[in-house]
């Protein structure tokens, strides 16, 4: 409760919270590094953008990490936006847009 006695949401319930991996709790992975963040998540577009984007992805096969499965699954599944699991957001868009049509056809 606030002090005008209004109730506050304390948890939005569309919330996935982040999977162990992410947290920090596990092993130091390539994407962690805060040098490397912002390829992650691009603000550019065009060639630039897409540089930053294909930088991401390396990193993310590179090893390859032992998450790229999960992490890509949990990004899929929560709309997430940039390189996620060495996908962009509109390869993960194809993914979930498939999946419909394929359950759709069923």
């Amino acid at each position: 409760m606030s002090k005008q006695g209004v109730k506050l949401e304390t948890r939005n319930p569309d919330f996935t919270p982040m999977p162990a991996f992410m947290r920090g709790d596990g092993p130091r992975l390539a994407c962690s590094d805060q040098s490397v963040r912002p390829l992650f998540n691009p603000d550019k577009n065009g060639h630039e953008g897409a540089r930053m984007v294909a930088k991401a992805k390396a990193i993310c096969t590179e090893g390859p990490c032992p998450f790229l499965v999960e992490c890509r699954k949990w990004a899929t599944d929560n709309n997430q936006r940039g390189v996620w699991g060495g996908t962009s957001e509109y390869e993960r868009h194809g993914f979930k847009r498939r999946k419909r049509e394929y359950a759709d056809a069923a």
